[in-house]
């Protein structure tokens, strides 16, 4: 399983709903309300963004990026956080 850091340049809606769940098994952990942390089989950031529906309009295309975790990370955040992270590493050994 994949880890991705999705950033919004607006806010996200509260009620934000994956476009396709039941293809690609997706779980999300909320850092805040222009950020999440996503995790799939996906193996691209471009299939997540298509999931999400991060595509903008032609007058204005960016409305975010995401980006693929690999190999190691290191940080300081609540320890929700590194539990998260931890079951995803749990699940792609498996």
């Amino acid at each position: 399983m994949n880890t991705f850091v999705v950033i919004f340049r607006d806010p996200f809606p509260p009620d934000l709903k994956f476009n396709d769940t039941h293809s690609v098994m997706l779980d999300s952990f909320k850092l805040s309300d222009r950020e999440l942390l996503v995790r799939s089989y996906a193996d691209s950031p471009k299939q997540i963004a298509q999931l999400l529906g991060m595509y903008g309009t032609e007058e204005n295309p960016h409305i975010g990026v995401v980006l693929k975790l690999e190999g190691s990370y290191h940080g300081y955040y609540d320890s929700a956080l590194w539990d998260w992270l931890e079951r995803s590493r749990e699940v792609s050994h498996v």
